[in-house]
């Protein structure tokens, strides 16, 4: 793969690794779960905390025991969400030197393009 490829390739997984942490961090933007189909995609939320704000909003009546199984299952996600006490700044700490590596690692291939090595 060319360092070029490689570039792309990172970028990528710098930006999904991104969204993660503005998940975390509660960053305006659109999010879903991409791993659950049945999950919405939502437009302009807050991060975690809008996003269960806003499936509750559209899911009201929903107790976890009178929907689909696809339901029950988000309302079971929703409730995690509403009683999770986790601290987690550890593991943003963690993305964040990942993002940080992996940026490290582009910056060198584009200094090596820069200096006439495109790579294998």
């Amino acid at each position: 793969m060319t360092f070029a490829a490689q570039i792309v390739d990172l970028d990528a997984r710098i930006a999904n690794e991104q969204k993660h942490i503005d998940w975390f961090n509660n960053v305006n933007g659109s999010y879903g779960f991409m791993e659950i189909a049945s999950l919405p995609t939502y437009t302009n939320v807050d991060g975690k905390n809008g996003y269960w704000a806003q499936w509750r909003l559209d899911n009201p009546s929903l107790d976890g025991s009178n929907g689909t199984d696809d339901e029950n299952m988000q309302h079971f996600m929703w409730d995690e969400h509403q009683n999770d006490t986790t601290d987690w700044t550890s593991v943003k700490t963690t993305m964040q030197a990942s993002i940080d590596s992996m940026t490290a690692d582009r910056n060198h291939l584009q200094s090596n393009i820069d200096n006439g090595n495109p790579g294998p």
